[in-house]
């Protein structure tokens, strides 16, 4: 999948590197899954592993996670946002359909639908593959227990990000935002709203993209991280890659710029993009 070529990427960048979820969905039949228990889970492990400084990336419900993470610790020190849950826009009205299912109707045959439906209506046409499906269905397929997909669904409960809108004027981290700009679950002004709220944030937009950016634009948005994390959190010089040059799309929030003026663009100290940077 497409987010082990991220840890790939980021761990040559000189990074320790891992899957931000730490417990499987369904692993144990009495362990909460809402994104505030799951930011506990996290937070116990990277104090476990005495880990006093970390970069978090999060998609979708991973995205919610990373932001409690941000406020509730002192040592994550460069974020990265995709496609992300914010604010008091979740769950979505697709989730609320699978909340509802009846346990008797907890099947695989009903998780493969909802799986397969996610991904249809959150893909720009034919950008997965069936093997790409299939990659995401593995975990529900028989003879695997499928209650834990339903649980998480149901766990998804609008609480615990609202209150972070005020809180993030004080986020002074490398944050990036990127976002799939035809996302229909999570709508590209809620990336704009993101942008607005943290002031050290940059936004860039994938144009021809639904939600699942990590796999319908792999190659675009990894080199895209793995550069900023290397600028922004590891603060190491550049070393050439023979690919070519990786650029980082910046864009300030609507309406802080003046549209009188034509200002150069300009890039802080402390926040350096790009591959000469």
């Amino acid at each position: 999948m497409a987010w082990a070529d991220a840890r790939a990427r980021v761990a040559a960048s000189r990074a320790r590197a891992g899957p931000a979820r730490a417990r499987r969905v369904g692993q144990a039949a009495s362990a909460p899954l809402g994104i505030r228990a799951q930011a506990r889970y996290v937070s116990e492990l990277l104090t476990h592993l005495d880990i006093d400084r970390v970069a978090v990336v999060g998609h979708s419900t991973g995205g919610g996670i990373a932001q409690l993470l941000v406020e509730e610790r002192d040592d994550v020190e460069a974020l990265v946002l995709i496609d992300s849950i914010a604010f008091d826009r979740w769950p979505t009205e697709a989730t609320g359909e699978v909340q509802v299912v009846p346990a008797q109707e907890e099947t695989n045959a009903a998780a493969e639908l909802v799986v397969r439906s996610a991904l249809r209506l959150g893909t720009v046409e034919d950008q997965l593959t069936e093997d790409d499906v299939r990659a995401y269905l593995a975990p529900w397929t028989a003879p695997e227990p499928v209650d834990g997909l339903f649980r998480f669904a149901r766990a998804l409960d609008g609480i615990g990000l609202k209150h972070l809108e005020h809180a993030m004027a004080d986020w002074a981290l490398p944050t990036l935002i990127l976002w799939g700009e035809d996302d229909p679950f999570h709508p590209a002004e809620i990336a704009e709203r993101l942008n607005a709220a943290i002031p050290s944030s940059a936004l860039g937009l994938v144009p021809g993209c639904g939600h699942f950016l990590p796999d319908e634009a792999p190659e675009t948005i990894f080199p895209i991280i793995a550069e900023y994390l290397r600028a922004n959190y590891l603060r190491i010089p550049h070393g050439h890659q023979p690919t070519g040059p990786v650029l980082v799309p910046l864009r300030a929030a609507p309406g802080m710029i003046d549209e009188d003026e034509d200002p150069e663009p300009t890039v802080a100290p402390d926040q350096e993009v790009g591959p000469n940077g």
